[in-house]
């Protein structure tokens, strides 16, 4: 009998593309903002809408852009928006700490994953940083992570795949491994035969011009839309 095909998830920053990845057939988003900085956590007033939209929606809780190795006060932060999510109702968080080693911040872990409970934890690709893998695999297992996200520490998943399919062999489900970061419908069946992985997360975006400002403020000559178009062209190539 065939594999079903893996969930998808899709990373996003609009209340318009929570809607375009359900209706396309997306089995869960991944809620953020600021892209371009490898995202953030979202404002309150979209999680608080993403949440009525009939899909799982688990939200990225990160402060700022840069490494994952946050200070005290940045942690009091995360805390208070870990909390805003679960108050929200959502399916959970995206979330992950580092030491200044580049190990699991063990302790850090264990308080934000307390103040999740009983929300979903997905580990970020903070993974993709660590000198470690396959020992910060089993702690997080430990610890009761429902995933890990990473590309298997390379620029794409698709060169990551030695790695990711030697995680996803270790963690015998375990702990999912989630393959992302450059998965499109040319590669997305090659990723997910070679892994074994049951679960994949990209984003779907097109980049849209917009009208040249008078003054730059940032990028506000272009804007990324999340687009049906390629959810449901990853999707028939899972399923060709």
């Amino acid at each position: 009998m065939p594999r079903s095909i893996p969930a998808l998830e899709i990373c996003l920053d609009s209340l318009e593309g929570v809607r375009i990845a359900r209706d396309a057939g997306a089995n869960r988003v991944e809620l953020c903002a600021s892209f371009t900085e490898g995202g953030v956590t979202p404002s309150h007033g979209l999680i608080a809408l993403a949440a009525l939209q009939g899909i799982p929606v688990n939200v990225l809780v990160r402060p700022r852009a840069g490494d994952f190795r946050y200070s005290s006060f940045e942690i009091e932060v995360m805390l208070e928006d870990v909390w805003a999510v679960k108050s929200l109702g959502m399916n959970g968080v995206v979330i992950g700490a580092l030491s200044e080693n580049l190990e699991l911040d063990l302790e850090v872990m264990k308080t934000f994953i307390q103040a999740a409970r009983p929300l979903e934890i997905t580990f970020h690709r903070a993974f993709d940083q660590v000198s470690k893998p396959f020992e910060i695999l089993e702690q997080l297992i430990e610890l009761g992570v429902r995933r890990i996200l990473t590309s298997g520490q390379q620029a794409s998943a698709e060169l990551g795949i030695p790695l990711l399919k030697n995680l996803v062999k270790l963690a015998r489900g375990r702990i999912s491994i989630m393959p992302g970061a450059g998965i499109n419908a040319s590669n997305a069946r090659q990723i997910w035969q070679e892994t074994g992985a049951r679960e994949l997360h990209f984003s779907a975006f097109e980049l849209l011009e917009t009208a040249k400002p008078k003054v730059s403020v940032g990028k506000l000559d272009m804007r990324m839309l999340t687009t049906p178009t390629k959810i449901k062209a990853v999707l028939a190539s899972l399923k060709s």
